[in-house]
């Protein structure tokens, strides 16, 4: 067939795009490819190729494909040859190839990735090499040398084979632990051997750079490194009583209702407290979280904890190299999930998450803010249930985490949490280079002060209880027992002031009669300006802006889905009754 107008949009460090690279070069396609920066927030031209910013993507004959495996599907179906069989000429093959894959995409992946990016050492180690021995040994009984018994490179070997090639890569330069590559000598003979032939396949060396991986590799470790550090230090991210280690630790104070807070005036100090530095409130900007020299980094923080929800914040974000500013839920286990953005760049909003305290930090997004971010107020809300995390800017989602594509839910936040709100210098001079490389350059202090701007808060529990409280040491949802009753926040909000104990009669009656003859008297003149001032707010209504108006109905939208959990199956709201059992029930 003729050969295709294909562009691949691609950057040659990335081992997903190899899988491209190895496809296109085994099938003999020619090709034109555009280098994409993952160094640096994605163009608005490529996110509208890929709205999720990764690579590779293709372009063939203009239709758009992404996602690494689909993408080399795509083209050996496309072209069919021993690579991947036709499905009526080689379905038991294709059959074999796929379960190949889906075992190391499912099973083995993520801990290969543990293996260079977090700091687990030999118990990281031992688990890589079990989960290889256990899945991926046995299928290459037959390999001579390739999958299968192919003596060329097969599917198989595309998807596979650049995570391979870089941990041999990485382990020769004192990146990934060198016993891990001798205890799959002995222990995986036939990986081994595989992997050898693989790493020396001239389609998987095309466009693999020995030098740019090592050097690549050791610039995001410490970049990653840096940012471990600079959560630590900024966001407090620790816990008194760590329940994967701990069964007795406190129970967490259960939010149990849903509010919003205009941050004109100061929270009471029951619901929210300042970890650090200080918060002033006013009418104009709402709460002000100011860098005005080295070491500030006000931070707020609630005393209560929601177990999934909602929060929206409407904020400004703050200017300034190497200023950070953040929201944070954060867990006694340590489940997070992030907001952050880089006073640096204006145009592009981070987002986060990390499971139970593991710092796997190849999970963030940059999601494109046409309007920035620091000249006006934007909605971020996040919405939270046990299948589902969203994200949205100004009423639109712009990222969506499922349970399962968590490392099959091993690192999806899960537990009771705490939101934090605050503001620090990631481009610190006492931060590490990573650090500051990261935040955009050195903080200069002589321009400030930089300041980040919060006008409200709404935070929504979809449980309703007085506490929770973990009933093992899994992490997971499904042992988060919820104690019965009005929690603490819910009697703090919804306390009568004395005032509103009287009836409206006894209120009538203790009225000055002066003052009763006054309100008989400005009846009409009432009226006529109750009229007056329905017309100016539905005429200012008329007139809000459509981000407002989307963020509305998105927010009441996920308020009714959060309802509904709530609710159950009846018309009446049992929250009091709200179980994690019950959300595994309401989802099936």
């Amino acid at each position: 067939m003729a050969q295709a107008d294909i562009i691949l949009y691609t950057n040659h460090r990335c081992p997903f795009a190899h899988r491209a690279h190895i496809t296109l070069a085994e099938l003999g396609l020619s090709y034109k490819e555009e280098i994409i920066d993952l160094d640096t927030p994605r163009t608005p031209e490529y996110l509208k190729i890929n709205p999720r910013g990764l690579v590779p993507s293709i372009s063939y004959n203009g239709e758009i494909i992404t996602e690494s495996a689909i993408v080399a599907q795509f083209l050996a179906d496309t072209y069919p040859s021993d690579f991947l069989p036709a499905s009526s000429d080689g379905a038991l093959t294709r059959a074999r190839i796929n379960f190949f894959t889906d075992a190391w995409s499912s099973k083995v992946q993520s801990h290969i990735f543990k293996l260079t990016y977090s700091a687990g050492g030999e118990e990281v180690v031992k688990d890589a090499t079990a989960s290889i021995v256990k899945e991926i040994e046995p299928l290459l009984s037959n390999a001579a040398p390739f999958f299968n018994g192919s003596s060329t490179l097969t599917f198989a070997e595309a998807i596979v084979a650049p995570f391979v090639i870089r941990f041999f890569t990485l382990s020769k330069h004192g990146l990934v632990s060198a016993s891990f590559l001798s205890a799959l000598e002995k222990e995986a003979p036939n990986f081994y051997k595989w992997a050898q032939a693989v790493n020396k396949h001239p389609s998987v060396l095309s466009i693999y750079d020995e030098d740019v991986i090592v050097d690549g590799t050791k610039k995001r470790i410490a970049k990653l490194k840096a940012q471990a550090h600079l959560r630590s230090r900024g966001a407090q991210t620790t816990s008194e009583c760590n329940p994967l280690n701990q069964t007795d630790c406190d129970p967490n104070p259960a939010f149990g209702t849903t509010h919003r807070w205009n941050f004109s005036s100061t929270p009471s100090a029951d619901l929210w407290e300042t970890i650090v530095g200080d918060v002033p409130y006013d009418e104009e900007h709402g709460a002000i979280f100011s860098v005005k020299k080295q070491g500030d980094s006000p931070t707020i923080r609630t005393n209560f904890y929601f177990f999934f929800g909602r929060t929206e914040l409407h904020m400004k974000a703050a200017p300034g190299k190497g200023i950070i500013s953040s929201m944070m839920w954060l867990s006694d286990d340590l489940d997070e999930v992030d907001w952050e953005l880089l006073g640096a760049n204006d145009t592009h909003a981070s987002t986060n998450y990390y499971g139970k305290g593991v710092e796997d930090f190849t999970q963030a997004g940059w999601h494109y803010m046409k309007d920035g971010m620091q000249e006006d107020y934007h909605n971020y809300t996040t919405t939270w249930t046990k299948d589902q995390l969203n994200w949205y800017i100004d009423g639109e989602v712009v990222r969506t985490l499922n349970y399962a594509d968590a490392k099959a839910g091993e690192a999806y936040p899960q537990t009771p949490m705490r939101l934090s709100i605050g503001i620090w210098a990631a481009g610190d001079p006492t931060m590490p280079e990573g650090t500051r490389e990261w935040a955009g350059g050195d903080t200069e202090y002589d321009k400030g002060p930089y300041s980040m701007y919060v006008k409200s808060v709404l935070v929504e529990d979809a449980s309703t209880g007085k506490e929770y409280v973990y009933g093992d040491k899994s992490g997971s949802y499904e042992s988060i027992e919820i104690v019965k009753g009005n929690s603490t926040a819910y009697e703090n909000l919804h306390k009568k002031p004395e005032e509103a104990d009287k009836t409206t009669g006894e209120k009538w009656e203790a009225l000055p009669t002066s003052t009763k003859t006054a309100v008989y008297g400005g009846g009409v003149a009432a009226a006529a300006v109750g009229i007056s001032a329905l017309a100016f707010y539905w005429l200012r209504q008329r007139r809000a802006g459509a981000s407002e108006a989307k963020a509305a109905e998105v927010a009441e939208q996920e308020r009714t889905d959060l309802m509904s959990y709530r609710a159950g199956e009846d018309t009446t709201n049992q929250g009091h009754e709200y179980s994690a059992a019950r959300w595994q029930k309401l989802s099936t």
